[in-house]
C-alpha cells in the first residue's frame, strides 16, 4: 500500500512539473509573439506619423503656390503709350500745313522661365521703320496697325545675354540721342549684351535687306564702354564699330 501511494506521488510530481514548463514555454512565446506586435505597432505609427507630416508638408507647398491662371497673370507684362499730336508747318515757299496725328503703341512681355523672356510690340503708322505716328486724313480709312517688336531674351549667365528677332536697338546712347541710331528704328537678328562691374558691350548682327538675285545686306558691329564714378558723379567712356556687308 505504501509503495503505490509512493508511485502515485512521484507520478503526481512528474506530472506538475511537465505543466508548469509547458505553461513557461507559453508565457515565453507569448511575451516574443507580443514585443514583436508592439514593434510592428510603433513602425506603423512612425510611418502614420511620417506619411502624415509629408501630407501636411504638402499641402502646404500646393497652399502657398498661385492657381496657374495666377501665374500666367503674373508671368505676362502689359505697356503701351498713345500720343495725339497737331502739328502747324509754315516752311517758306510752301503752303502752311495743318495736320493731326497720333502714335499708339501696345507692347506684351512674358517671362517664360528664370532665363527666358519673349515678347512683342504692336504700333500704328505705316512702314517707315523711324515713325510710328500715323496722320488723320484719308477720309475716315482705317488705320495701319504693324508689328513693331518680336523677341526673345535668353539669360546665358549673369552677365551675359542673348537677343533675337525684331527689338529694340541693345546700344547705349548718350542723352538718348538719335545722331546715329534713330530711337524707334527697330533692328532684326540677333546681338549679345554684356554687363559686368561697370563694363557693358554689344555684339550684334542684323538683316538689312535679303536679296534672291543678289547679295544680302548685312549689318554687324558693336560696342563697348565703362561707367566710372567719382566724387558723387559719374564718367560713360566708350567706343562703338559698325560694318555694313
Amino acid at each position: 500500500m505504501n509503495k503505490r501511494i509512493l508511485v502515485t506521488s512521484v507520478l503526481l510530481s512528474l506530472g506538475t512539473s511537465a505543466i508548469a514548463d509547458n505553461t513557461k514555454d507559453e508565457i515565453a512565446l507569448l511575451k516574443q509573439q507580443l514585443k514583436m506586435l508592439t514593434q510592428k505597432i510603433e513602425q506603423l505609427e512612425t510611418k502614420t506619423e511620417d506619411n502624415k507630416a509629408k501630407a501636411e508638408k504638402a499641402a502646404e507647398i500646393v497652399k502657398s503656390q498661385p492657381k496657374t491662371s495666377e501665374n500666367w497673370a503674373n508671368r505676362i507684362n502689359l505697356s503701351g503709350d498713345m500720343r495725339y499730336r497737331g502739328e502747324y508747318i509754315d516752311q517758306r515757299g510752301k503752303e502752311v500745313r495743318n495736320r493731326h496725328r497720333l502714335r499708339l503703341r501696345l507692347k506684351a512681355s512674358t517671362q517664360i522661365n528664370e532665363r527666358l523672356n519673349v515678347g512683342f510690340r504692336l504700333v500704328s503708322g505705316s512702314d517707315n521703320p523711324t515713325s510710328a505716328n500715323q496722320t488723320l486724313d484719308g477720309a475716315f480709312t482705317t488705320k495701319d496697325f504693324l508689328l513693331d517688336q518680336a523677341f526673345f531674351d535668353y539669360k546665358l549667365t549673369d552677365q551675359l545675354n542673348l537677343l533675337g528677332g525684331k527689338f529694340g536697338h541693345p546700344i547705349y546712347k548718350p542723352g538718348k540721342t538719335q545722331i546715329l541710331w534713330d530711337n524707334d528704328a527697330m533692328p532684326e537678328g540677333m546681338a549679345l549684351k554684356f554687363n559686368h562691374d561697370g563694363w557693358n558691350g554689344n555684339l550684334f548682327g542684323y538683316a538689312v535687306e535679303e536679296n534672291s538675285s543678289a547679295d544680302d545686306v548685312l549689318l554687324f558691329g558693336g560696342q563697348l564702354n565703362k561707367t566710372i564714378s567719382f566724387d558723387g558723379s559719374k564718367l560713360i567712356a566708350g567706343v562703338s564699330y559698325y560694318d555694313y556687308q
